[in-house]
């Protein structure tokens, strides 16, 4: 048998509304931090939720979000642009421009 406090953690993330930020080049989103899921979806990463109006609004993570959004606190805002693929020392990589105020 489940325990009830689970069950009750599932539906209520199954009632959540989160939409996934899906950036075109040079799109930013701005709020106030969440929370950040650890190892979610099919690859493990970790899923930073944040507010803006009322929604919440899900980023992926990758090396360059979850380092600037590693010591976030809830309420802290922070805005993220993404720069579009660039070139590093071990291939292609998604590049953001990532500011929190803590």
């Amino acid at each position: 048998m489940m325990d009830e406090k689970i069950e009750a953690e599932i539906e209520a993330q199954l009632a959540e509304d989160i939409e996934i930020w899906k950036p075109a080049v040079n799109d930013q989103v701005i709020g106030e931090f969440v929370e950040t899921r650890p190892e979610q979806g099919r690859y493990q990463n970790n899923l930073h939720i944040l507010a803006r109006g009322g929604q919440k609004i899900g980023i992926w993570g990758c090396a360059v979000i979850d380092d600037k959004l590693k010591d976030a606190k809830q309420g802290d805002a922070f805005g993220i642009r993404y720069l579009g693929d660039a070139e590093g020392p071990n291939g292609r990589y998604k590049n953001y421009k990532v500011i929190a105020y803590q």
